[in-house]
């Protein structure tokens, strides 16, 4: 069986066509990948989830593991101590960027956080923290945890905008208690509301 070809006149035509299509896609990719810029972040929120999950960075006494199970993507952290045992630090954190300190510095922030106690080992409670503003490890808040993934809300006005890029920190840590020490996170959304006065 003879494969048709396509006549020379067309060839040109149609070569360049298909190269056109490649940059493009390749531009449209790369735009999703630009950091977003303040005014994007504080009119839409940010959210960590699927692959970004995987920027936590994981302070000593704690551990993580990145797994999907069925529809959901998610970190397994696991806590051997406490945040005030030993030298403290944020646990398990996500480092905010220089756009979002931009963004949420001088706003009240709502933090919405998917979690779930985990399938092994699973914690009954995790402590959350945003390390900004003056805010540091006097500011942990406890909230209790069920066995499906379920949304925390957590409010934060941080008492000032002195944030410092490398020290202000989205952190979380299970409850450290043997044999119930571990917990699910799959996402975590931080939506501006209300500016405040801050010095």
């Amino acid at each position: 069986m003879r494969i048709p070809s396509l006549p020379d006149w067309a060839f040109y035509p149609f070569t360049a066509m298909i190269i056109s299509g490649l940059i493009g896609g390749a531009i449209l990719i790369g735009a999703d990948d630009r950091p977003l810029e303040p005014e994007e972040i504080r009119e839409f929120g940010y959210v960590y989830e699927g692959q970004a999950l995987q920027g936590l960075t994981i302070g000593p006494g704690l551990t993580a593991d990145y797994l999907t199970e069925g529809a959901h993507s998610f970190a397994r952290i696991a806590a051997a101590r406490g945040p005030l045992d030993g030298v403290p630090h944020g646990g398990a954190f996500f480092a905010l960027t220089s756009n979002q300190i931009e963004a949420f510095r001088g706003y009240e922030l709502i933090i919405t956080a998917t979690l779930r106690s985990a399938t092994t080992d699973g914690a009954e409670t995790v402590q959350l923290n945003l390390f900004a503003g003056g805010r540091n490890q006097g500011d942990w808040e406890t909230f209790e945890l069920q066995d499906q993934f379920e949304e925390i809300v957590f409010r934060v006005s941080p008492p000032n905008c002195q944030w410092e890029q490398g020290r202000s920190l989205m952190a979380f840590w299970p409850a450290s208690n043997a044999r119930a020490n571990t917990i699910d996170l799959e996402r975590v959304a931080i939506t501006v509301a209300d500016a405040q006065d801050c010095s």
